[in-house]
């Protein structure tokens, strides 16, 4: 594990960190809620599994959105 994380940028390591626990404090990012509208997530859906952090498809999504350099 450790030997992944040493491949990683700082940002990419704050990224993975910060999803662990709770994201109440978090900005959302509307952008990428809309895109994940578009997939087909229900707007109240993608917002309450981040707001509580719950390990599904829309979260998952929503973090490689955050990943993607190319994105937004």
């Amino acid at each position: 594990m450790n030997n992944l994380l040493g491949n990683m940028t700082e940002a990419e390591r704050q990224l993975i960190e910060s999803t662990f626990g709770t994201n109440h404090d978090v900005d959302i990012d509307s952008a990428k809620v809309q895109r994940l509208e578009q997939f087909g997530y229900p707007h109240y859906y993608v917002l309450q599994s981040l707001q509580d952090n719950r390990p599904n498809y829309c979260t998952a999504g929503y973090y490689l959105l955050q990943m993607d350099q190319n994105y937004c």
